[in-house]
């Protein structure tokens, strides 16, 4: 997470702390001051002195990479980074709760937990699981698909059929719809479930 600050800096030497945590996807700036004393540093003042003269190295992964998969072992890194989004807007941007997902399931850049709050996906998919998805725009035949499907926000198993799509869903096969390309809008394919198996979660 520190090497991920210290790109936004880099970009732009006079974000502020709250700067910084909007551009990671954080609602409040304290989470940048826990990571920064996390590391052992003072404050942002000496953690942007620090990058600024070069004494902190670059590291490997860059804030606002272009999305790359990890089945292809690129741009993955520890799942405890990846943001939790609570909700989207009606343009399909996600809304991040602030927080992070906590385990180490490798994860390609840009993409983020999404926690399930309905049971239309019992058995396959649980309330209150947590779905790691990965932003694609042209995810693969079979690939369990966060979409907006009329403006309603689905679920499916997707199958490209010419300039459609075939929907499947999970949990109802016998559901499955044919979709022009052009009325769909993918969010991201699912790459890991998280569920929690605690009566206590």
């Amino acid at each position: 997470m520190l090497e991920r600050i210290a790109e936004v800096i880099r970009q732009d030497p006079s974000a502020t702390a709250k700067d910084i945590a909007k551009k990671l996807g954080y609602s409040e700036e304290k989470s940048i001051y826990y990571w920064l004393e996390k590391g052992q540093f003072k404050g942002l003042r000496e953690f942007r002195q620090v990058v600024l003269t070069g004494r902190y190295p670059a590291g490997q992964y860059i804030v606002d990479r272009a999305t790359q998969s990890a089945r292809e072992g690129q741009g993955a890194y520890a799942l405890q980074d990846v943001p939790v989004v609570e909700s989207f807007s009606t343009s399909g941007s996600p809304i991040y709760s602030g927080n992070t997902v906590s385990g180490l399931v490798p994860a390609a850049q840009g993409s983020f937990g999404f926690l399930l709050g309905t049971a239309d996906y019992t058995p396959v998919l649980n309330k209150g699981d947590l779905l790691l998805v990965e932003p694609t725009e042209n995810p693969s035949p079979g690939d369990l698909v966060l979409v907006f499907k009329k403006d309603d926000l689905r679920i499916v198993r997707y199958y490209p059929v010419g300039s459609n799509a075939l929907l499947v869903e999970p949990a109802n096969p016998s559901t499955a719809s044919l979709l022009p390309l052009s009325e769909l809008r993918t969010i991201g394919r699912i790459s890991a479930i998280i569920r929690c198996l605690s009566p206590s979660c």
